[in-house]
């Protein structure tokens, strides 16, 4: 049974896109990105800034969360032994390195938990956020 939940939780994340908004630090809206979800751990990104598209592959790694699921839950928690074996869904950082057609570069960090994503994003000549909340 926990195989085939596994399973869904993953097919469901395979081929799985989300819209993400760029904003300024002060708020502004300043674009969007698709992220693609190829698997857990990887996808695409595309990325619209000012009519700019950026495209690029992310990666990402667990983060670990272990001691704060232990000293919240404890160590013989079934919370605390399904994230030891890699079950359900867990906050992971993604990293990824946006080019353009004319050779421009952005570089973005972010973290997420299933697909809800928020991090930034780093140009030469500017930073910004990156996230999923529509304001």
């Amino acid at each position: 049974m926990r195989t085939l939940i596994k399973a869904g939780i993953l097919f469901a994340l395979v081929g799985c896109t989300r819209e993400v908004v760029l904003q300024s630090p002060d708020g502004q809206h300043i674009g969007t990105a698709i992220l693609e979800f190829k698997s857990n751990s990887s996808g695409t990104i595309s990325l619209d800034r000012n009519g700019v598209i950026y495209r690029g592959l992310w990666t990402a790694s667990k983060v670990d969360e272990g001691g704060i699921i232990a000293s919240s839950y404890g160590i013989g928690s079934k919370k605390y032994i399904d994230y030891q074996r890699g079950w359900g869904k867990y906050l992971r950082a993604g990293e990824s390195i946006l080019q353009s057609e004319q050779g421009n570069i952005i570089k973005c960090e972010f973290r997420y938990y299933g697909t809800s994503a928020q991090g930034v994003c780093r140009s030469e000549a500017e930073t910004f956020e990156f996230t999923d909340k529509l304001e």
